[in-house]
C-alpha cells in the first residue's frame, strides 16, 4: 500500500481491522535462499460486499475472494492486502 491516507481513512480502516480484521507476520523458509521469506498481510472478513470492496478502495489493490460456505453460515467475502 503506497497510499497517503487521510485521517477519516485511517480511522475507518482501523475500525474495521479492530472488528473485522487481522495482521499477521509469517516467515517461511525458500528453496533458493537461505533467509527466510517475510510476508506481512492485513485481512478483513465480512458477509457485506460492500463493505470489503470500500476497503479495498481506500488500500488500494490486494484481492476479494468469497465463500460460499455448504453449511448453514452466510456467504462472506475476504479482503487480502499484502503489506511486505
Amino acid at each position: 500500500m503506497n497510499k497517503i491516507l487521510t485521517e477519516y481513512e485511517k480511522g475507518w480502516l482501523e475500525a474495521f481491522l479492530d472488528g473485522e480484521g487481522s495482521l499477521s507476520l509469517t516467515f517461511s523458509k525458500q528453496k533458493t535462499s537461505p533467509r527466510p521469506r517475510i510476508d506481512i498481510r492485513m485481512d478483513f472478513s465480512n458477509t457485506n460486499y460492500e463493505i470489503i470492496k470500500k476497503a479495498q478502495e481506500i488500500c488500494g489493490g490486494g484481492c476479494i475472494v468469497s465463500f460460499d460456505p455448504k453449511d448453514n453460515r452466510k456467504k462472506h467475502f475476504d479482503y487480502l492486502v499484502a503489506l511486505l
